[in-house]
């Protein structure tokens, strides 16, 4: 089991909806928080060097005022997933909710991937507060 710490916004990746992203104290949890007003997929990301298995990542997050966006190939929501989904993730949060244990699980076909790990929120309004203590990921085999 590792715990994921370092999380940065993607530089890389235009947001014309000006998701709020930053680090926030909530109940008294350090967390990674978005927030938006209008239709967005916006996210937190962690690039991890993954040997061959299969892994869960795990996440503790509460949102407010989730409205998912519909239609989405990726998830709806607020949510955690890879870098590589080959469908969309069944995990999400929508509409108001206390701390909520959230997992998904997928494997790494090579010897050695790079994987870039989300916490992500996709939808037309709300906010997504992820536990950074809880954010973790799991080798199951």
């Amino acid at each position: 089991m590792a715990e994921l710490k370092v999380w940065e916004i993607p530089t890389n990746m235009p947001d014309s909806a000006k998701a709020k992203r930053d680090r926030a104290e909530v109940d008294g949890r350090k967390t990674l928080h978005i927030l938006t007003t209008t239709n967005i997929a916006s996210s937190w990301r962690s690039t991890v060097l993954l040997g061959q298995g299969k892994y869960r990542f795990e996440a503790l997050a509460k949102v407010a005022g989730v409205e998912s966006l519909s239609n989405t190939n990726k998830g709806a929501g607020a949510g955690i997933r890879d870098s590589k989904p080959r469908q969309p993730r069944s995990n999400k949060l929508e509409g108001d909710s206390s701390w909520q244990p959230l997992t998904y699980e997928f494997q790494v076909p090579f010897e050695e991937d790079e994987i870039q790990l989300f916490c992500e929120l996709r939808a037309a309004k709300g906010e997504v507060w992820f536990d950074l203590d809880s954010l973790r990921l799991v080798k199951l085999k």
